[in-house]
């Protein structure tokens, strides 16, 4: 990855994401909603153990961190919708 949060580069918006096997560390953020940026899917699912991953939560402003319970994580149906 170039550092970028977002799930497309900034010129001519080629979908990215960061490298595989990067960190066990994730990003939500408020400014998909906002501003319609889409983080990458890399930073929403990150790679790491379950329950040793951690989500920084972006607020409009403020930060705050999700740490994974072990024995919580659902799984999940995959979806189409991007």
């Amino acid at each position: 990855g170039d550092g970028n949060v977002s799930s497309y580069g900034p010129v001519g918006g080629k979908k990215v994401d960061w490298p595989a096997n990067c960190c066990p560390v994730g990003l939500l953020s408020m400014a998909e909603i906002d501003h319609s940026i889409p983080v990458c899917d890399r930073l929403k699912s990150p790679d790491g153990k379950v329950g040793e991953r951690v989500w920084i939560l972006h607020g409009r402003d403020h930060f705050s961190l999700c740490f994974e319970a072990p024995g919580t994580l659902r799984k999940q149906k995959p979806t189409d919708s991007p």
